[in-house]
């Protein structure tokens, strides 16, 4: 069964919730989905949830979401890294737990796009680092298959930007490879719906294992998850 996140916590469509508000994100795990979400990390040490750089606050403060998540223990959380350099604070989040008991990182690749991998073969080498749960991107922006199954990694991150170009032959490679592969659906690129839904009969058809998209209500249907 195809596991879909929200993205941001969306559900009806991009900005159709105050995204990746703590309300909203109660809202997609009560219904069963998982979410995708960022985290940032004030220069003090201190966490919060947010997608553009903000000081931190009570309502976007750590703290606040992992009473959430730990409330949903089988929720996929996909973890947007957006700044690099604290790969020993990041082990240390997700052993605490705080964010949730299946949750893994990813996007590191867009923060250090000359040293590909860098960070996430960094993190791996560190104590506690092996059991951190990491995601490699696949996409038509230089980020290759090859490349992508060099990274050590347990996920791979699947991008379509500029057109829809993955086919089930790299579907089944990333398969043979050990690792799941979760998908960006289309409409968060901006594609049409209609480009989104036919993209979504490849997904089911080749047995992806997760989408990130902003219809997790519509897909939910379409997948029967």
């Amino acid at each position: 069964m195809i596991t879909i996140l929200a993205h941001r916590a969306n559900l009806t469509g991009p900005h159709s919730v105050v995204e990746n508000s703590l309300a909203a994100c109660a809202r997609a795990l009560e219904l069963g989905f998982g979410l995708e979400t960022d985290l940032r990390r004030e220069a003090n040490g201190a966490f919060y949830i947010s997608h553009d750089a903000h000081s931190r606050t009570a309502k976007n403060g750590l703290e606040a979401y992992t009473e959430l998540f730990r409330k949903y223990p089988k929720a996929e959380l996909a973890i947007n890294v957006k700044e690099l350099g604290y790969e020993a604070a990041l082990i240390e989040l997700m052993k605490s737990g705080r964010l949730g008991a299946r949750s893994f990182y990813f996007d590191f690749e867009l923060l250090e796009p000359k040293t590909p991998g860098a960070a996430q073969k960094k993190l791996k080498s560190l104590p506690g680092g092996a059991g951190v749960r990491i995601a490699a991107r696949l996409s038509d922006r230089n980020e290759p298959l090859a490349q992508c199954l060099a990274i050590p990694g347990e996920l791979v991150w699947g991008d379509e930007f500029d057109k829809l170009w993955l086919t089930e032959n790299e579907a089944k490679q990333v398969r043979a490879a050990g690792r799941l592969l979760f998908m960006i659906s289309p409409e968060i690129h901006g594609f049409d719906l209609a480009a989104m839904r036919r993209r979504w009969q490849d997904f089911k058809d080749w047995g992806v294992d997760g989408i990130c998209t902003d219809y997790a209500l519509e897909a939910q249907e379409f997948f029967g998850s």
